[in-house]
């Protein structure tokens, strides 16, 4: 799809209506419209087009109804010949962007970009705490608390996973500003964030974070067998070591030595939120035979190959997984659960993830704005699911959230044991 032309009759006449209004407006009335800088419609404009023109041409499945395009185009093209404040501008263009099916566009507007750059100073360090964001319209806004590092700020000062962050130093969480309160979470030997925090159980406190400490910078796969259970549970964490592979092949091939009929193995991927690497893939392969997944790029298709590790699992074993998927689960993690998902290898339960696999490149605009545009896209071979539009739908959904339920009592767990007992037959009373 070329890039729409511009209606310019139509901004030149809105231009002129809008300098006629300015003339003759009386300037002894109680109330004046707001006042613009004399370009602000330009430069709106050509933000409006240089997004058109940038999906247009990053358009990388391509199968969607241009026709569908039109339509929107020309709705929000009669919304921008008048001046907008510059927040009603960004959601009136991040609306727009909602209406174009499988776009996989992210719009960032330039505050934000400005708050994420001053986040991100080189001299302040993150508090050691991997959090998930809340802040839909309808939804308590906050942070969750998805994994605290050993030994860091965070630990030191008392935030545990489970908990969430509704206030950094007195500010509440505003909606869709979740990413930048996570950019806040960053502090230096001079500094301290005061946070308001919520228990699962409702009780709020108020936590000092100060520098100190020296945090690990990953923690090991977490690997049990489910007390009363035959079944052996697997937790990727969001910071993984390069010893976690051996992790993953151990606690499976323990596993099969045990002497027990009945057997299901439960991989967590909730606290996988955004790794582009991962030695869970290299398992991929002893769960699932045939196809795994495809990578569009640059107008080729190639099928995703992964070498696999020796293990005492195979494919052709038979034994019943689930995959709890959260809705932080992000990239490698939902590569994961979508490749045994569609080769039929394992149920998902949980959350729908959000469909963060993509590689993104940026497009500064007139506006000072940020386009991120997909590079990539992955389609699951049998299902054709465009996972970076679409991410991942459990095949037994439980919109249970992460701060919930506290350490221990996880009901999410709760559901993927009862589902291997409906599949072994095993009574679960």
């Amino acid at each position: 799809m070329t890039p729409l032309p511009r209606n310019w009759i139509a901004y030149a006449l809105a231009l002129i209506a809008l300098n006629f209004a300015a003339c003759t407006q009386n300037p002894l009335a109680g109330s004046q419209a707001p006042v613009f800088p004399l370009n602000t419609v330009q430069i709106q404009q050509d933000t409006f087009e240089e997004i058109w023109s940038q999906m247009a041409e990053n358009d990388l499945v391509g199968n969607t109804d241009k026709s569908d395009w039109d339509t929107v185009y020309e709705a929000y093209a009669s919304k921008v010949i008048e001046p907008q404040s510059p927040e009603n501008f960004h959601s009136l263009m991040e609306e727009m962007i909602q209406e174009i099916p499988n776009s996989g566009v992210n719009l960032i507007s330039r505050q934000d970009r400005i708050n994420n750059s001053v986040a991100t100073n080189p001299n302040k360090r993150n508090i050691g705490a991997f959090t998930g964001i809340r802040d839909g319209e309808n939804e308590e806004r906050r942070l969750i608390i998805l994994h605290v590092m050993p030994d860091s700020a965070a630990a030191i000062a008392g935030l545990l996973p489970h908990d969430s962050i509704l206030e950094i130093d007195g500010q509440p969480i505003l909606p869709n500003q979740g990413r930048t309160a996570q950019q806040a979470l960053r502090i230096d030997s001079e500094q301290e964030l005061r946070l308001l925090v919520q228990n699962p159980s409702g009780d709020k406190r108020m936590i000092m974070v100060r520098e100190g400490g020296e945090p690990r910078q990953a923690s090991p796969v977490v690997t049990r067998i489910l007390q009363n259970t035959d079944y052996l549970y697997i937790q990727y964490p969001p910071n993984e070591s390069r010893e976690s592979i051996n992790e993953f092949a151990s606690a499976i091939d323990q596993f099969r030595l045990r002497n027990s009929s009945e057997k299901g193995i439960i991989i967590d991927t909730r606290l996988m939120i955004g790794q582009r690497q991962s030695s869970i893939l290299q398992f991929t392969p002893l769960l699932t035979d045939g196809l795994l997944l495809n990578r569009i790029e640059d107008g080729r298709t190639n099928t995703i190959n992964i070498e696999g590790v020796a293990s005492g699992l195979q494919a052709r074993d038979g034994v019943p997984i689930v995959i709890i998927l959260g809705r932080d689960t992000a990239g490698v993690g939902e590569l994961f659960a979508a490749a045994l998902q569609d080769n039929e290898r394992a149920l998902v339960i949980g959350q729908a993830s959000g469909g963060r696999v993509e590689e993104f490149e940026s497009d500064y605009l007139p506006n000072g704005s940020q386009l991120l545009l997909p590079t990539t896209a992955i389609i699951t071979p049998k299902g054709q699911r465009n996972i970076g539009q679409m991410g991942i739908e459990p095949d037994f959904p439980i919109d249970v959230d992460w701060d919930s339920f506290s350490s221990g009592s996880d009901p999410v767990i709760d559901e993927a044991i009862d589902l291997l007992d409906e599949i072994s037959g095993r009574d679960s009373n």
